[in-house]
């Protein structure tokens, strides 16, 4: 079951069980390496000045 999983694209890596954790910490350095410093540098808040616009709007 767990080579379907791979095939149909539901899982990137597939290790043995007694593996599971050192690839699991693996994986979560890679996507640490690629996040965003800090999150507010990523992009603005989607509500970024919305009460000014709604008040302008009457």
């Amino acid at each position: 079951m767990t080579e379907n999983a791979g095939r149909m694209g539901l899982a990137s890596v597939l290790v043995p069980e007694p593996n599971v954790r050192s690839a699991a910490l693996h994986l979560v350095g890679e996507i640490a390496e690629c996040a965003p410093a800090r999150a507010d540098l990523d992009a603005s808040p989607p509500f970024t000045g919305l009460a000014e616009r709604v008040a302008t709007m009457s």
